[in-house]
């Protein structure tokens, strides 16, 4: 078991041989898409907290579902 896996906005060509060598599926998300990803987790806490949020250059603003505690 382990990693079969790499999600990321960079890779370099080294990196992406050593990926292949290792049999690992690489998927390059660009650089907003990853923003977006982190953004958004980090957004939804804000918003938790009472912070009105409001998006702009690029960000896609999509809200997970609400934690449990």
């Amino acid at each position: 078991a382990g990693v079969g896996t790499i999600v990321c906005m960079h890779m370099s060509e080294k990196h992406r041989k050593e990926a292949e060598k290792a049999h690992l599926n690489v998927v390059i998300a660009g650089h907003m898409a990853s923003d977006s990803l982190g953004m958004n987790l980090f957004l939804d806490l804000l918003e938790e907290r009472g912070i009105q949020i409001e998006t702009c250059s690029g960000l896609y603003r999509v809200k997970r579902n609400s934690r449990k505690a």
